[in-house]
Order: C-alpha cells, then structure tokens, then sequence
C-alpha cells in the first residue's frame, strides 16, 4: 500500500505545473472530505449532531477550503508574475 502512494506521489511530481496542481487539489480535498466526514460521523454516532447539521457543516468547510485554496493559488500567481518582471 505504501509503494502504491509512494509511486503515484512519483508520478504526480513529474507532471506539468497545471496538472499536478489539479492532482494535488482533488487529493488534499478528498483526504479532507474523508477527515470531516469520519470526525462527523463520530459526532453522529454519540448524538452530537444530527444528519443533517453533518452534511450542512461538512459542506461549508469544504466551500470555505475551496475559496481558501482559489485566494491562495491567485496570490501566489500574482507574487510570481510581479516577480518576473
């Protein structure tokens, strides 16, 4: 399993700038998705939260890490291109 990760950590790295970003996103996403979902049901399971308080809160951390991730990428472009010149 580790080889596995390992390997596509490999081949994801020698992929071009856009495309490894894009990989590199749908990555941390889905990890995080699953971090918040599993944290979630756990509050689910001892009565913490309902169904539906899960979903509403799984789902705007995620737009909040969306529109973080979008700021930061268009920062970092910019810093860069005032950079070279």
């Amino acid at each position: 399993m580790l080889e596995m990760a390992m390997s596509l950590i490999q081949g994801v790295l020698g992929l071009p700038g856009k495309a490894k970003d894009k990989i590199v996103k749908d990555i941390v996403f889905g990890i995080v998705r699953h971090g918040l979902t599993t944290l979630g049901g756990a509050l689910l399971a001892h009565g913490l939260v309902n169904a539906g308080q899960l979903n509403d809160g799984v789902g705007s951390l995620m737009v909040i890490l969306g529109l973080g991730w979008s700021l930061w990428e268009k920062r970092a472009g910019l810093s860069l291109s005032l950079l070279k010149g």
